[in-house]
């Protein structure tokens, strides 16, 4: 079994940057969520610089979000901490890497991350650099992260804060890295929105 791949279609005419790099963006499932959202923008964000992008994991709705961005897709097993659901992402991921061939893998999750790293050296080729986002965790669940995050070459920590408590369960410090997430500007409300929704929420005087 593997990763099952769909290729968006969209036309990168319109991305000014000649292909730098190819990346794979892994993340456990597309659904509404603020870590997944930060992948919406990472996806967008790496091929507007010019790189051939991947995306694995579990379908979700905010894989709409890009359905313009010329990116591959590739479709894995929806997540569970059950060791068979583990080992059948991990072949899943091996036959993704060896498909697309990526020089980075980006991992959003502490789990994904650890499979991830197992994946590359599974696969056979030559052997990715991983790198992890570390959102945050319950503290009971530290110091397993800190040992299963090893398998990454890196992690972006979003606070000072978290770099801290990684750092102090036993992840090398000299491998973790405060990296803020970006957010999209709001967009100001029209006029007759803002009625709207005044109207609709019973905010009118």
């Amino acid at each position: 079994p593997g990763g099952e791949r769909t290729d968006n279609g969209s036309s990168a005419d319109d991305y000014r940057w000649a292909a730098s790099m190819r990346i794979l963006v892994s993340c456990p499932v597309m659904e509404i969520g603020g870590a997944e959202r930060v992948v919406v923008q990472l996806v967008k964000g790496l091929v507007e610089r010019g790189n051939e992008v991947g995306l694995m994991g579990a379908l979700g709705s905010l894989d709409s979000d890009l359905a313009d961005v010329p990116h591959e897709r590739f479709v894995l097993p929806a997540p569970s901490r059950s060791v068979i659901s583990v080992g059948r992402v991990v072949v899943a991921m091996r036959s993704v890497v060896r498909a697309f061939d990526p020089e980075v893998i980006h991992a959003q999750n502490v789990l994904h991350a650890a499979l991830a790293g197992a994946a590359g050296r599974l696969a056979l080729r030559r052997r990715p650099a991983v790198l992890s986002t570390f959102h945050g965790l319950n503290p009971g669940e530290l110091r397993l992260a800190a040992k299963l995050f090893r398998a990454a070459d890196a992690v972006a920590c979003v606070s000072e804060d978290l770099v801290r408590v990684l750092v102090a369960a036993g992840y090398p410090a000299s491998r973790a890295h405060l990296i803020r997430n970006a957010v999209d500007p709001a967009v100001p409300l029209t006029v007759e929105r803002s009625e709207a929704l005044d109207a609709e929420l019973n905010l009118c005087a």
